[in-house]
């Protein structure tokens, strides 16, 4: 076969291979893939536990059941005072108590009431925190002048002092067998506190001692009322009934039994500040008298209620007074209209405080802003 010839076979070949439509990928070509579009997913964002909450802080003092709050009187205007001679200035000796003092500078009405000179005397002297704790000797304190009152013309004013007096008669029977013990007065011992740490009442002691001057004192009252001052001096023996043991009974319970209630107090007598006061913007002690010694599970809940923008603050305490927190003072520029009042309250296993003494007087106060 001649070159002619071979050339003619392969054009041939070529002509035949067309015709048949092959089509040879190369061995190392990419195949090209198609996508096909697919539905887009939204999610939904992720939340977080701590954003997808607001957790809410729990109260300071959790009641078994709302107390409703009294709506307080609008705020009455400070009366003008006329000038008035200056205050007797009075340097404190040991073991003298307001009432002692009150009656060297010629006062002799001691009687219960917001209006009293020993209100009068806690009110002005910053350095007295309550009528039961004064200063140390020598400390200098402030006495009102006495304001000129009229004398009595009327039969309905003696017969209120003849129920003052009545109130401060001591009325209790002590057992014939009752064994005396004998208390010998410390410095800066008081009438109320010898009576709260040897859990005896004001009217035992009374009976025991009538050498003691309870004139000032309301026996109506657990505490005596806030007026009630004992002159004591410091090595003064005090004649108190000893303690009575209380049987313990151990019956079989049968498990029907009816539960026993909770002995009640007395609502606390409220002292400072007295009713419709205004107060400066900065923080101060409110005061009231002890309704007796209470249980370890026993307290003294102190409410205090901004009428103006109806926050209320609950605080528990086993002293008779509570310093108010700082951050309670208002800041808006204006003044705010306060409640306040303080009650006897037990505390459960669950926390839960329950009320278990009278229902407690409602006081008001102005409280100006800083």
């Amino acid at each position: 076969m001649n070159k002619r010839e071979l050339a003619a076979g392969l054009f041939g070949l070529l002509v035949c291979l067309s015709a048949c439509d092959f089509n040879i990928a190369p061995k190392d070509a990419t195949p090209t893939v198609q996508i096909l579009p697919t539905a887009s997913l939204t999610l939904a964002p992720t939340v977080s536990p701590t954003a997808a909450a607001t957790l809410t802080p729990a109260p300071q003092v959790v009641l078994e059941s709302p107390t409703p709050t009294a709506t307080p009187a609008p705020p009455t205007l400070t009366p003008t005072v006329t000038e008035t001679p200056g205050p007797y200035e009075h340097t404190l000796k040991e073991g003298e108590t307001l009432g002692y003092i009150v009656q060297l500078y010629g006062y002799t009405d001691l009687s219960v009431g917001a209006g009293g000179i020993i209100d009068q005397i806690v009110a002005l002297n910053d350095n007295i925190p309550n009528a039961d704790i004064l200063p140390p000797p020598g400390a200098v304190i402030i006495i009102p002048r006495q304001t000129p009152m009229p004398p009595p013309q009327n039969e309905a004013t003696a017969a209120a002092d003849q129920a003052t007096m009545a109130a401060s008669t001591p009325n209790v029977v002590l057992p014939a067998n009752t064994t005396i013990n004998q208390y010998v007065v410390q410095p800066n011992d008081t009438i109320i506190g010898i009576a709260q740490e040897n859990n005896v009442t004001l009217e035992q002691i009374a009976v025991l001692n009538p050498d003691l001057d309870f004139f000032s004192c309301n026996f109506e009252f657990p505490g005596g009322g806030p007026g009630c001052n004992v002159p004591l001096v410091v090595g003064q023996s005090i004649n108190l009934p000893a303690p009575t043991p209380t049987p313990t009974l151990s019956p079989t319970p049968s498990g029907n039994e009816t539960p026993t209630a909770t002995p009640t107090y007395a609502p606390p007598l409220l002292v400072f500040p007295p009713q419709s006061a205004s107060a400066p913007a900065g923080v101060f002690t409110l005061q009231w008298v002890s309704v007796g010694v209470l249980l370890s599970t026993e307290f003294y809940l102190v409410e205090v209620t901004d009428t103006t923008n109806s926050q209320v603050f609950r605080a528990i305490t086993q002293n008779t007074s509570f310093s108010l927190p700082d951050n309670l003072i208002p800041t808006d520029g204006t003044a705010h209209a306060m409640n306040w009042t303080v009650r006897v309250v037990t505390k459960n296993e669950q926390g839960i405080y329950r009320q278990v003494g009278g229902n407690p007087e409602i006081r008001t106060f102005t409280w100006a802003s800083r």
